[in-house]
């Protein structure tokens, strides 16, 4: 799925043949808002669902809550934006997705709808990158092909008390997928 290049003190590396589409430079929780802010997210389902043992290890939330989950597909804004980013998948409390009219048309994130309607400002942002393959029905979503390498990113959204206020997983298909860190010293 790429060219390969001859790298000086890297050896050989496989060039992506698709432009990066994630690509991850943000410090902050609001740069991080901003950025899934720059994509339009479809979704394709609503539903409630009641945490178990196994969605609260998943996304924070307390054993027995009553959450609204959606899931769907974010597209770019750009030329491009017909061909899917990632899949994803966002659990809230239920009692505040009642008031949440015209998903498709919402214009932001849910987490920052949460932040301007009910005033929930998350104040920390738990974030695990794992691998995973994506399967025939996820990548019929994708439009990309089943078998290949993909990244699962988990975040949990905290407020001031330690509360989850949202969940999120979304899969990105491994070549539109870039992650990029600078560290430094303290002198």
């Amino acid at each position: 799925m790429g060219k390969i290049e001859r790298q000086q003190g890297k050896g050989s590396v496989v060039l992506a043949d698709r432009p990066v589409r994630f690509n991850s430079t943000w410090s902050t929780i609001d740069e991080l808002i901003e950025h899934a802010n720059q994509v339009r997210v479809s979704f394709t389902s609503v539903k409630t669902v009641f945490v178990d043992a196994e969605l609260s290890a998943k996304t924070g939330f307390n054993v027995g809550s009553k959450l609204s989950e959606f899931k769907g597909v974010r597209f770019g804004k750009s030329a491009n934006a017909e061909i899917p980013l990632c899949s994803i998948v966002v659990w809230i409390d239920a009692k505040y997705a009642s008031s949440l009219d015209q998903l498709d048309n919402l214009g932001s994130t849910i987490i920052s709808w949460l932040k301007t309607t009910h005033q929930l400002e998350p104040v920390e942002v738990r974030q695990k990158i794992s691998a995973q393959i994506i399967g025939d029905d996820l990548a019929k979503v994708l439009k990309t092909d089943s078998g290949i390498a993909g990244l699962n990113i988990k975040r949990t959204y905290l407020d001031k008390r330690g509360v989850t206020i949202e969940a999120t997983t979304t899969v990105f298909p491994s070549y539109l997928f870039e992650y990029e860190t600078t560290i430094s010293s303290r002198n």
